[in-house]
């Protein structure tokens, strides 16, 4: 009985690892994002704040977390200026 349930509970743990990968599956290198830097959804930064970018093209999402830090933030302004 014990091996039983090992192996029901090791084919499930082998199905949800299955699932979670399908789920962060990556976008086709065609049309617009043949020559993209990203193709997965991407987390960037170790802030305090988070900001969360979708970009769609050619039909296809990726999401950008960004968190950026103060010390970040202040810099990339004061460049805009």
């Amino acid at each position: 009985m014990k091996k039983i349930l090992t192996s029901l509970l090791l084919l499930l743990l082998a199905a949800v690892l299955v699932c979670g990968l399908v789920a962060c599956a990556d976008v086709d290198k065609t049309g617009d994002w043949e020559t993209a830097t990203y193709d997965r959804d991407t987390k960037l930064g170790k802030g305090d704040k988070t900001i969360t970018v979708k970009v769609i093209a050619d039909g296809q999402a990726l999401t950008f977390t960004v968190k950026p830090t103060r010390k970040t933030w202040r810099t990339r302004w004061s460049r805009l200026n």
